[in-house]
C-alpha cells in the first residue's frame, strides 16, 4: 500500500511494481540497473565473461552483443512468461470450480 498527498487530498493506492527486470546489453545500462536495484527489484540479464556483475541477481553469461543471441533469450523469456500465466489461469479456473 503506498501513500501520496496530491492537492489537498491524502489517497491510499495500490501501485503494483513489477518484481524483476529483464536487461539485454547490460554494459551499456549501468546507470538504470543501478537504480532498479535501488527500489529492490530482481535483475536478470545477459553478461559477456569479460564484464563485471553489476548488480544482477541472476547473471546469465552470453554474448549480449550479437543480435541472435538476444532474440533468442527473448523468446525463452517470453515462452516462460506465458507459460507462468497460463498456469495461473488454470489455477484460478481450479480454485472456482472447487
Amino acid at each position: 500500500m503506498l501513500f501520496y498527498y496530491k492537492k489537498n487530498t491524502f489517497k491510499f493506492e495500490k501501485i503494483l511494481f513489477p518484481t524483476c527486470s529483464i536487461v539485454i546489453n547490460s554494459s551499456k545500462l549501468n546507470s538504470c540497473m543501478h537504480e532498479l536495484s535501488s527500489v529492490g527489484l530482481c535483475i536478470i540479464g545477459l553478461i559477456n565473461t569479460n564484464q563485471a556483475n553489476l548488480g544482477m541477481l541472476y547473471p546469465i553469461p552470453a554474448n549480449d552483443l550479437k543480435k541472435t543471441t538476444c532474440l533468442f533469450f527473448i523468446k525463452l523469456f517470453l515462452l516462460s512468461i506465458r507459460k507462468g500465466v497460463n498456469q495461473k489461469i488454470i489455477n484460478v479456473y481450479k480454485e472456482i470450480l472447487n
